[in-house]
């Protein structure tokens, strides 16, 4: 379905985005319009609204209530309220196989960088970091757990995809020497290390922080609980 100009499908998603509450016309027009209207905006509001009424008909309803407009779906017909819980159940799951399932399921809703096709890069600040950051913790926990379950080939890649990510995290390099340590690649693991301090001196004129610095330290002297392998 064909949902016409860029700023109706952005206003589309920011109505999802907060299925079945009502988003004032004030609120719409600030995100919309990125804290800039013009003068003509509230008009263009309601015609985008028509327009979209148009074209979603009942599929997706979109109603006039309190001052703003709802989006009167299923949470569960739209991926990032399924993301949140999907992400928000894998938490409250003890059995890590199925918490690796469930996280890899939330994981694939994603198919790029949140309303990329549709919102500035402002607007997704202001909008989206929450749904990034869950996305990062995701990952995160992600490979956590495929650790523990001894998996630690299998997250190689996307620790590097994440370290590249997020250069100056420590949480994804720490996972990333870990992982690097269990597949029998020690030099690795450290370089890495190496590699994040050497960052963090240069771009914020710190050192690495004590748990990385922990974990650097059993690397060097290969500490055997570094191999053990938990049940979960």
């Amino acid at each position: 379905m064909h949902l016409g100009r860029r700023r109706e499908r952005c206003l589309l998603s920011l109505l999802l985005l907060r299925t079945g509450v009502a988003v004032p016309v004030d609120r719409l027009i600030d995100l919309l319009w990125d804290g800039n209207p013009t003068q003509n905006a509230r008009a263009c509001l309601h015609t985008h609204v028509s327009r979209l009424r148009t074209r979603l008909g009942d599929e997706v309803p979109l109603i006039a209530r309190d001052g703003g407009y709802v989006a009167d779906v299923d949470p569960g017909t739209v991926d990032a309220h399924v993301f949140v819980s999907q992400v928000d159940l894998a938490t409250t799951v003890e059995d890590a196989g199925r918490r690796a399932e469930t996280l890899r399921n939330a994981l694939n809703l994603w198919h790029g960088p949140a309303l990329a096709d549709v919102a500035s890069d402002r607007l997704r600040d202001r909008i989206a970091s929450g749904l990034t950051e869950l996305r990062q913790r995701a990952r995160e926990l992600l490979v956590d757990t495929e650790i523990v379950r001894g998996n630690h080939e299998r997250v190689l890649a996307d620790l590097f995809a994440l370290t590249a990510e997020y250069p100056l995290h420590e949480r994804p390099t720490g996972q990333l020497m870990l992982a690097l340590y269990r597949a029998g690649r020690q030099p690795d693991a450290l370089r890495q290390y190496h590699r994040l301090r050497t960052r963090l001196a240069e771009e914020l004129g710190v050192d690495p922080g004590p748990e990385l610095q922990q974990r650097y330290a059993a690397i060097l002297r290969h500490d055997p609980r570094l191999s053990a392998v938990r049940s979960a």
